[in-house]
């Protein structure tokens, strides 16, 4: 779709806005206007919206399930692995972030490999 270079916001563009920003990502609402991303956000600013006080901006709420889950297998998986298991309706920088907050810095990425019971040390067999 041909971008609206240097072309003022119609008043169906701004309904438009106002009508979706609290469903649709700023990246989607531009996409539909045909505008850049830059300027659909420049517009909402501009309108007086605050992004960061939209109810689907607001921090996530961990339950002591979700610290107790996260806890129990940052060492095993990845958090690309953690969201994908476990939260999928967060994102990596969330859990990245949470599990930094809580002190869990020893994530490695990926599963980590069990050492066999049989395994002779001595022998290396």
């Amino acid at each position: 779709m041909l971008k609206n270079k240097d072309k003022r916001f119609t008043i169906h563009e701004i309904k438009f806005i106002t009508n979706n920003i609290d469903k649709m990502a700023v990246e989607e609402i531009a996409q539909l206007l045909g505008r850049s991303e830059q300027g659909v956000r420049k517009k909402i600013e501009r309108m007086g919206i605050k992004l960061s006080k939209l109810e689907r901006n607001k921090p996530y709420k961990w339950t002591k399930i979700d610290i107790e889950t996260l806890k129990r297998h940052y060492q095993s998986y990845s958090d690309k692995m953690l969201v994908e298991k476990f939260f999928p309706h967060l994102t990596v920088p969330i859990i990245r972030h949470k599990r930094k907050e809580i002190g869990l810095m020893n994530q490695i990425g990926r599963p980590k490999k069990q050492v066999s019971e049989q395994y002779d040390f001595q022998t290396h067999q």
